[in-house]
């Protein structure tokens, strides 16, 4: 992962357990992305079918065209956030 700006401690962190998630369920590696979007920048991975998104303070993915986002103003804290966005995960890449 090429890094052109300070990545955030959210984004280190959630990119990491994704990482460990799909090795865990696919037996793969998946790779992330910096992009600069129109406001933010944020890290994008692809396995599969599914891409991933991890921006400063929220992630979230699309399948097909089915878009899964976990925000911040929904979450007591940036750990229940990432929980809850890796179940999600784990439930679409086990269901597939």
């Amino acid at each position: 992962m090429r890094q052109q700006h300070e990545i955030t401690a959210f984004q280190d962190e959630c990119i990491q357990r994704v990482r460990k998630l799909i090795q865990e369920i696919i037996g793969k590696q998946v790779n992330f992305e910096e992009v600069k979007g129109r406001k933010e920048i944020f890290y994008q991975g692809r396995i599969n079918n599914v891409v991933i998104y991890i921006y400063s303070d929220e992630a979230g993915f699309m399948l097909n065209k089915n878009w899964i986002i976990c925000e911040k103003p929904d979450y007591s804290s940036a750990e229940e956030l990432m929980k809850d966005f890796l179940s999600r995960l784990r439930a679409r890449l086990v269901k597939k």
